[in-house]
């Protein structure tokens, strides 16, 4: 994995990167989870719930609408969260660490998505969220967990990346809300000394820039991964082209937020493991740009 550095040339903005020692145990994906979760909010908490949510929403000009606090749309991260837990579970590992990683803020309060995987853990886990960089909030989660991983040859650190379709209140025209719920999690162990993932990130970058560094980073994974090659685009990645038989380009779904491109990781990791896949976002209106690449067989 890698700690990324922008600097500019005479001919644009080149992205380099760094490793840490991580690797990719393994990948699962839920839409919808039947998992159970303690109880929400009782019904006499509702009137405390409206005023609240309804204060916060008006001070930013919007419109909120009230649900029921035992509405099972205001636990979609719950669900999702206790599901991809349950499932990485069921591969006997032990979880050091949970990084939860959502971009829309969480629709239930008095809630702890947090504090509740840790209740549902065996042993001693930590978990904590990371928010308010829409698309790059997974790859700052990735940077987080293996920085925990360092040093521990036998931890596991779980990135849960949540995406959730409803919303309490009113949105600015062009803000990214998916149409589904969607969760992606990433078992983590610590990897090589050399890395086992790279990481890439920059910011103040505008859509020349990014995609002149998506020809960096393929420039990168070039020098280090052999065979192979799929590039995962998120939605606000502008067109690139890369002349090279062994480099496959797709998209990933354009209607997810968080959790698109580490879809099409999951997808490939089950369907294509013979290669090397980076996935790629890049979000316009902040110019921030983030790129992750591992080598499927490494796993």
């Amino acid at each position: 994995m890698v700690t990324a550095q922008k600097s500019t040339g005479g001919h644009g903005t080149l992205v380099r990167a760094r490793r840490l020692p991580v690797r990719l145990l393994g990948s699962f994906r839920r839409s919808t989870s039947t998992a159970s979760v303690p109880a929400v909010a009782a019904a006499q908490h509702q009137a405390a719930i409206d005023e609240y949510l309804g204060d916060m929403a008006s001070s930013y000009g919007s419109a909120y609408r009230s649900t029921p606090a035992t509405d099972p749309s205001r636990t979609v991260y719950n669900r999702l969260a206790h599901g991809l837990l349950a499932e990485a579970r069921a591969q006997g590992e032990r979880i050091d660490r949970i990084v939860v990683a959502h971009s829309l803020p969480d629709s239930q309060p008095g809630y702890s998505v947090c504090a509740s995987l840790v209740h549902a853990s065996d042993g001693p886990t930590t978990a904590f969220s990371v928010s308010d960089q829409r698309a790059a909030t997974p790859f700052t989660a990735l940077r987080i967990a293996a920085e925990y991983l360092h040093g521990d040859p036998d931890g596991r650190a779980l990135v849960l990346a949540l995406d959730q379709g409803q919303l309490p209140w009113e949105v600015p025209g062009g803000t990214p809300v998916p149409d589904r719920e969607v969760g992606i999690g990433l078992l983590l162990g610590q990897g090589a000394p050399s890395g086992n993932v790279l990481h890439w990130r920059a910011t103040g970058l505008d859509a020349a820039d990014a995609a002149r560094a998506v020809a960096d980073v393929h420039t990168d994974v070039r020098r280090t991964f052999s065979g192979p090659v799929t590039f995962v685009l998120g939605g606000g990645v502008p067109p690139v082209h890369v002349h090279d038989p062994d480099t496959e380009i797709r998209r990933g779904p354009v209607d997810l937020v968080c959790t698109s491109v580490w879809t099409g990781l999951h997808d490939l990791r089950l369907t294509s493991p013979d290669r090397a896949v980076v996935v790629v976002e890049y979000d316009p209106p902040l110019g921030y740009f983030c790129a992750a690449a591992t080598n499927l067989e490494d796993r």
